[in-house]
């Protein structure tokens, strides 16, 4: 009986594993022909609403993904507090090894720098406090929590190079496993 168990655990890592290199090809090639086909139209939102005096268009609204496009989200004041912040501490992006700590993938190619945010000065005005508490308060608008920003990560900047044509390795967020990847839901 237990050699019977074995094999057939077997076989499904077997297929666990094929589906998933069969999502990470697929991803390639739906990445390659949208990045560089110029002529190919955004897709049309599923519904559009408004945020606090901001249009927001739902491009894809599931209980596991949630794809919205928020006009005028970020005032130039506050990207460019964000460039400042950053510009001497980015560093290749990384994914979580499943171990705790993090590593470089292929799929993720970028520089990142972590910001961390000085809450007490959001009363004085602080642009990146302002910006991070309209981030919760987004994320609280849509999801059914009560996120707030005691114990969360800090406000992360990723930056992407090199997305030329002609880039043999272009900067990409590609689909990529942050933790235990044996392709089983989400824990």
């Amino acid at each position: 009986m237990e050699d019977g168990i074995a094999k057939q655990i077997e076989v499904a890592n077997e297929e666990i594993n094929f589906q998933s290199e069969i999502r990470a090809d697929m991803s390639g090639m739906l990445e390659e022909y949208t990045c560089f086909d110029e002529k190919l139209e955004t897709s049309e939102p599923k519904s559009s609403t408004v945020w606090n005096g901001r249009k927001v268009d739902i491009m894809l609204d599931r209980p596991s993904a949630k794809i919205h496009y928020i006009e005028k989200f970020i005032t130039q004041a506050e990207c460019d507090a964000i460039q400042a912040e950053v510009k001497d501490d980015l560093e290749d992006a990384t994914v979580a090894d499943g171990q705790g700590g993090s590593e470089l993938d292929e799929s993720r190619k970028a520089k990142q720098a972590g910001i961390e945010v000085d809450w007490e000065m959001e009363k004085e005005g602080d642009l990146i406090a302002r910006l991070s508490r309209r981030v919760y308060d987004y994320t609280n608008y849509v999801l059914p929590f009560n996120i707030n920003e005691e114990g969360q990560e800090d406000l992360m900047s990723i930056q992407y190079f090199g997305r030329g044509k002609d880039d043999e390795s272009p900067d990409r967020y590609q689909p990529h496993c942050d933790g235990d990847c044996n392709g089983r839901t989400f824990r």
